[in-house]
């Protein structure tokens, strides 16, 4: 679940930044202490790690390509900037 609302959150590009930047915080906050813990079952984090960074590596590279069409277009109405 919480893997879905990283993927939204990642989508809309008018979220606030600030929200954008707790999100990566708490991936960050589970993902650290993996290495030190002695579990028996196998978690999803190595599994949902990688495509929460994919998301958002590309949510960002998608919202540089809406500023610079925006920019460059006359008759952009849009306030992505």
């Amino acid at each position: 679940m919480f893997v879905h609302l990283s993927f939204t959150v990642f989508q809309v590009y008018h979220f606030p930044a600030n929200s954008l930047h707790y999100l990566l915080s708490l991936w960050q906050r589970m993902v650290a202490p993996v290495p030190y813990v002695k579990a028996s079952e196998p978690h999803l984090l190595e599994t949902y790690t990688p495509e929460v960074n994919k998301a958002y590596i590309m949510s960002r590279l998608d919202y540089v390509a809406v500023v610079l069409r925006c920019i460059y277009h006359t008759n952009c109405h849009c306030n992505v900037v």
